[in-house]
């Protein structure tokens, strides 16, 4: 390689310094440059004195890497609803298991389910009324056959009785037979209208029954747009803040299900750029590395990913999932760039002039302007692929300076705390409404106020109905009139007729009893409801809402009074909008207890964060299971009160650590210089003092740790 002298502004620099060593001592800073004052106003500048600051051209790896924050989460799929709705309810809550068919969503199916009771009640009346009357027809048909059996009967026989045709006896017989068969060509017409009786019975009946399963049909499909079915199994592990009655927009996502056997780690979106160009690419948990593929995004995808859910993430999939569970932290490796063990030196040793690159080579008092061919470099460091060789020294003001103490790194644990205040959440509540049907309804009374605990069975509200005296005298004696009727009937059929004239009866009578339990039943609808009604909480829970009406209100049937939320289905609600939790972390919940006492209790994550969801489920807030009876416990503490946002507060607080790494190499931040976006340490050796770059994979309070670069034992200065 050529070596050049400097320029006569660098030989002058050289010469200062040789006659400066004439006059220099020993001190520690020899190289410095010291300033003062003489007895004038005139400031004296001492001669630079020793060799100049240099660094040695040594082997080095360079890092040109990225770290990402990641969570093992499970695969997810959403769903929503395909019509707008009304929201009615989850069929499953986050955490529940989910089989293929299982209902995840109910929408609001009153109307359509009222329809389908009214037509359910119109076959079956249709079913009973039609096997009715085929037995009725059967009856009759059986004894108009034997009428004409018996007439057949009775005319053959004397036909065959009488004389010849030739006879001349024959016309007046004729004559005398007339009447035999008039009887029995009457009774031969009367079986042939009943058969055509049954026959039109029975098509009608087919062509009803046909009808009013396709109406079944169609209403049951209407339903079925209202209620959604998962496709495949698993758990529920996302549902959107909705409560009953709450209108969601069509393709709304509403829920989500996630196979907790399908694993990925999930990531804010990294460039497929990127990843492809990238040298290197593996996740770490808990100080392991993990190998990962990952998912391809072309720039239409993103384009469609974006326009769906908002922000776009990027996933990653194990190849060994079964190393992994759901919930853990982890991190994906970037390497862009690395040079292992290549011949570095300080880049600002290194100097461009014009398209070529120079360094100042110290040797033997001389300084040797040095053309260099560099390769990758770093916020400290340029690889010299040509033009030096190991143990060169190069001028550089980035020579260590050796620290007044050190540290051996060792391996350890590094994480972040969350700590939030806790709400208590219903996903699932019933709104207790009025009853009656009929009459006239008035509140009478609020028994409860909102955000209150309440036990089964406890009253809730109180409704007066006024039945309609009218209509309920009409029945009345629209019952009594058919009951007197079918006294008659019963009296009549107890005397001595014929068995036909008894079956007529027998059929009176059976119509008579229909006609009186329909009055009767029309009748109970009307009086079921009268006086004041108290309608009573269907298990223990909290009151949400309530209506905004008075007492001595008029109100309709089904108005909506006390909105209940059971409190078996009940989670703590956290805001984390910063994807720090995810499905299956251990959370701990504080709270002040009936003894004013600090109480703990454990729970556990049920829904997956913001990164594997979209926008619309993207909520910013986590659900935590807990025990009911830590339910009742928080409840019965009397320490609620409600929160700006509107829901249920309690004092207690939701505390665990997050983007936990165990056994890391931990580096204390006191120890590391940043430059340029790379990170080093000054590790200590048998040669002395040299700067080190490593990868940071995260930090806590005081320590980072080293996703690559240093090793377990290594000794670094702290200052």
């Amino acid at each position: 390689m050529k070596r050049q002298l400097g320029t006569w502004k660098k030989m002058k620099w050289i010469i200062l310094l040789v006659v400066a060593s004439m006059f220099a001592g020993c001190g520690e800073n020899n190289n410095t440059v010291k300033t003062g004052k003489a007895s004038g106003d005139e400031e004296l500048v001492d001669p630079v004195v020793g060799i100049p600051a240099y660094d040695v051209a040594s082997y080095r790896t360079l890092y040109d890497a990225e770290v990402y924050s990641a969570l093992v989460c499970p695969s997810v799929e959403e769903y929503g609803y395909e019509t707008k709705q009304a929201f009615g309810g989850y069929g499953k809550l986050p955490g529940e298991t989910v089989n293929e068919g299982d209902v995840l969503l109910y929408g609001n199916t009153e109307e359509i389910d009222k329809k389908i009771e009214d037509m359910q009640e119109a076959i079956d009346e249709e079913e009973r009324s039609y096997g009715e009357s085929i037995a009725d027809f059967t009856q009759d048909l059986t004894e108009a056959k034997k009428k004409e059996a018996q007439a057949g009967t009775d005319y053959i026989a004397v036909l065959s009785d009488g004389p010849d045709e030739e006879s001349p006896y024959y016309s007046g017989f004729e004559k005398g037979v007339l009447p035999l068969e008039g009887i029995y060509k009457k009774a031969a017409l009367e079986r042939r209208r009943i058969e055509e009786q049954i026959n039109e019975l029975e098509t009608t009946h087919a062509l009803t029954k046909t009808h009013n399963e396709k109406l079944i049909q169609l209403l049951a499909a209407e339903r079925e747009n209202v209620v959604v079915t998962a496709g495949s199994s698993g758990h529920v592990v996302a549902s959107g803040l909705y409560y009953s009655g709450d209108t969601i927009t069509q393709g709304t996502k509403v829920a989500a299900v996630g196979d907790l056997s399908k694993k990925q780690l999930r990531t804010e979106f990294i460039n497929q750029s990127t990843i492809q160009k990238a040298e290197d690419i593996y996740a770490i948990v808990d100080g392991v590395r993990t190998e990962v593929m990952p998912e391809i995004i072309d720039k239409t995808e993103y384009q469609r990913l974006q326009a769906k859910n908002g922000t776009v993430y990027s996933s990653f999939y194990p190849v060994d999932p079964d190393a992994l569970s759901i919930g853990q932290y982890a991190v994906i490796v970037v390497v862009n760039e690395k040079r292992e063990d290549v011949l570095c030196v300080p880049k600002d040793a290194v100097k461009k002039e014009g398209s070529a690159y120079f360094v100042n080579v110290y040797e033997e008092g001389e300084t040797l302007h040095t053309e260099v061919k560099i390769g990758m470099r770093d916020g400290m460091y340029a690889e010299i692929l040509e033009g030096l060789k190991a143990g060169d020294k190069v001028l550089s003001d980035s020579t260590p300076e050796k620290g007044k103490a050190t540290k051996t790194l060792q391996r350890g644990r590094v994480c972040g705390e969350f700590s939030e205040s806790g709400y208590l959440f219903y996903p699932t509540s019933e709104w207790i409404k009025n009853p009656a049907k009929t009459g006239t309804c008035y509140l009478k009374e609020l028994c409860v106020s909102e955000y209150e605990p309440v036990k089964k069975d406890q009253v809730l509200a109180k409704v007066e109905v006024i039945p309609d005296e009218v209509e309920v005298n009409r029945l009345k004696r629209k019952i009594e009139r058919e009951q007197e009727r079918l006294s008659e009937l019963i009296e009549e059929k107890s005397k001595d007729y014929s068995e036909e004239i008894n079956y007529q009866r027998e059929r009176a009578i059976r119509a008579r009893n229909q006609s009186i339990q329909k009055l009767q039943k029309d009748l109970d609808e009307l009086q079921l409801y009268a006086g004041v009604v108290e309608l009573k909480a269907s298990c223990d829970g909290m009151v949400m809402r309530m209506t905004e009406r008075e007492a001595g209100d008029l109100i309709g049937y089904g108005e909506q009074l006390v909105e209940l939320c059971g409190s078996e289905r009940c989670y703590i609600l956290v805001e984390d909008d910063q994807n720090r939790l995810t499905y299956g972390n251990k959370v701990t919940i504080t709270y002040k207890d009936l003894s004013a006492m600090n109480h703990t209790v454990e729970g556990e994550v049920v829904t997956v964060n913001g990164m594997s969801l979209s926008s619309e489920l993207a909520t910013g807030y986590a659900l935590i299971s807990i025990d009911p009876e830590e339910v009742e416990s928080i409840l019965m503490s009397g320490s609620g009160q409600m929160s700006g946002s509107g829901w249920y507060r309690n004092r207690f607080t939701v505390e665990t650590d997050v983007r936990v790494m165990e056994d890391v190499i931990l580096v204390p931040k006191t120890a590391v210089k940043q430059k340029d976006g790379s990170y080093y340490v000054r590790v200590k050796s048998e040669d002395g003092i040299s700067y080190v770059s490593f990868v940071p994979g995260g930090s806590d309070l005081s320590n980072f740790w080293a996703a690559a670069g240093l090793k377990e034992g290594m000794e670094i200065c702290l200052d």
